[in-house]
């Protein structure tokens, strides 16, 4: 397997409230989408690995006081393989450095400046990928052929 092209990243949000919504107690959150696409019917021997990436900040009092969401899309020629884990890992992994990129350019003088993207780690994401390999292979995989 081997990736064919990466794709810019989409911004699909950013929204960041007034600072004194931050005061009180905040929550962090980072939540990672990973999906796979049917073959392509026009190169069969390509699908698409998506990673979408969400950072939060919840207020207590005040509820979400910052939202930010990317997606990065990268075509993969797979030649009908199912792809591994690890492989699929790399492509989150590639995904979530290019939101870091985009948000800490973005953060730069405001009151999210100090916070960051952590560095994923693959064991906090096997069972996950797995699930979403089986489901791909089971359900997906063939569905975008005529």
């Amino acid at each position: 397997m081997v990736i064919v092209q990466k794709y810019d990243i989409q911004i699909e949000e950013w929204s960041l409230e007034d600072f004194r919504k931050f005061e009180g107690e905040n929550q962090e959150n980072l939540i990672h989408e990973f999906g796979i696409s049917p073959r392509d019917p026009k190169e069969p021997n390509c699908c698409y690995f998506n990673v979408g990436i969400q950072k939060t900040i919840d207020n207590s009092k005040n509820g979400r006081v910052f939202s930010a969401k990317a997606t990065t899309i990268f075509k993969i020629k797979n030649d009908n393989q199912i792809p591994s884990v690890e492989f699929c890992f790399d492509i989150l992994d590639n995904g979530t450095f290019e939101f870091a990129k985009f948000f800490n350019e973005r953060k730069q003088n405001t009151y999210v400046f100090d916070k960051k993207i952590p560095i994923p780690q693959i064991a906090d994401f096997r069972k996950e990928l797995e699930s979403v390999i089986s489901f791909w292979d089971r359900n997906i995989r063939n569905t975008g052929l005529n």
